[in-house]
């Protein structure tokens, strides 16, 4: 059914989206049902809500898609595998690696035993796979699964192609960040970048990426004014496709008004990191929200300590259950004892 198809083709224009599912649901209803094709639905509005920062939502229809998959197609089709993968990514992105690494192992089990350990489609799961690991704190296998994946994807299209642009991107932002290895993190960042903007363009959504990661790499090394370039050129292709309130730029505006912030730049800082909070609020990540406000509260503690420690309060609760944010609870614990 075309309509079931169409409905992805909405994604960024959101409103769309929701009306063309909406039709393609009465219509499936008016054949008579097909598992199939609600399977397919279910994914591609996952997919709209996804973008849209809708995440618990995203997962409900992910779900969906894997309970119709696997009763139209089989357990090891690759409908189903495609879902599976989608349910393992979405549990990622909402911070639950302890739901999304076994569904990630066991996603990358049936892909390796159903195409072969060599096959282009193993690389993808292997992303997911590491996006999991690195979620729970094991930084170094992390880094050894995104080598694998990205091993397979040259050796099947070659070194310069599109594809391999999302795990250069993610190996980028784990070394650059958690391991603190600059020298490999920003010719990796740079060589993606290059690869999206002769492929799609430089206003392509996924340069942008590029440059978000890049930026963040840059002011965790401390070449604060190149960050800043490289967060303002993410900002801007973001707000052009997405819009100015939404939840995903929350945390390009975060890593621009910790920029501003190191730079002194404190009223620019505070701007930015209000509208931070402000849209990490709409968002489903408490840590993100927890981070942004951490990040206002320490700006905002000089001129407004009372406010400073609501905030300081609200983003100790917000990283209470985070992984992999224990120095943060820790700095924060001890910023509210010295304002007791």
């Amino acid at each position: 059914m075309r309509l079931v198809a169409v409905v992805g083709s909405g994604r960024g224009d959101a409103p769309r989206a929701h009306h063309l599912a909406a039709r393609a649901q009465a219509a499936i209803a008016g054949i008579g049902g097909d598992d199939r094709l609600r399977a397919t639905l279910a994914t591609e509005l996952a997919g709209v809500l996804t973008d849209e920062g809708r995440y618990p939502e995203a997962l409900v229809e992910d779900l969906r898609a894997l309970e119709l998959s696997r009763a139209a197609t089989g357990p090891e089709s690759p409908d189903t595998l495609r879902a599976l993968s989608n349910v393992a990514a979405t549990l990622t992105m909402l911070e639950r690696f302890d739901e999304a690494l076994p569904k990630a192992r066991e996603v990358l089990a049936l892909t390796e035993k159903v195409f072969g350990p060599e096959h282009p489609q193993v690389a993808y799961c292997l992303n997911g796979l590491a996006a999991a690991l690195a979620g729970r704190g094991e930084h170094e296998e992390a880094v050894k699964v995104y080598r694998r994946a990205i091993g397979l994807r040259e050796k099947a299209l070659g070194p310069d192609n599109p594809a391999l642009v999302p795990l250069l991107g993610n190996l980028c932002q784990l070394l650059g960040g958690q391991l603190a290895r600059f020298d490999e993190a920003v010719p990796m960042c740079e060589r993606s970048i290059g690869i999206v903007e002769r492929a799609k363009g430089a206003d392509h959504v996924d340069a942008a990426i590029g440059h978000y990661m890049l930026g963040q790499v840059l002011r965790a090394q401390g070449q604060l004014p190149r960050a800043v370039e490289e967060l303002e050129r993410a900002r801007a292709t973001f707000e052009a496709r997405f819009g100015a309130d939404n939840p995903n730029l929350s945390d390009v505006l975060f890593e621009l008004g910790q920029a501003h912030a190191s730079l002194l730049h404190r009223p620019v800082a505070v701007k930015l990191l209000e509208q931070a909070v402000v849209l990490a609020d709409k968002g489903s990540h408490a840590s993100s929200r927890g981070d942004a406000r951490w990040a206002l509260a320490r700006v905002l503690a000089p001129s407004d300590p009372q406010r400073a420690r609501a905030l300081a309060e609200a983003a100790k609760h917000d990283l209470a259950s985070a992984a992999g944010k224990e120095a943060q609870q820790a700095e924060i614990e001890a910023f509210l004892g010295s304002m007791r």
